[in-house]
């Protein structure tokens, strides 16, 4: 039974992993864009600054690989 248990507790983390745990960056790109095109929503750059250690959301490359937190992440900061 412990085992079971075990594998259920596996499944459920994998199961709420984002979809999407990275992003490269394209030329053109901007942090705002970014988190339009992945949240719906402008109000997730300062999220995703957070979660990559960016100073300056201007400050991003092409190439550049950023993590791409759960959207749920927001309401816990």
């Amino acid at each position: 039974d412990g085992d079971r248990e075990e594998v259920s507790d596996d499944a459920v983390q994998t199961a709420a992993a984002p979809e999407k745990s990275f992003y490269i960056v394209k030329n053109g790109d901007s942090l705002g864009r970014i988190s339009e095109n992945i949240y719906n929503s402008v109000d997730y750059v300062e999220m995703l600054m957070k979660a990559n250690n960016l100073k300056d959301p201007d400050m991003i490359f092409e190439g550049q690989k950023l993590k791409i937190p759960d959207k749920s992440e927001k309401e816990l900061r």
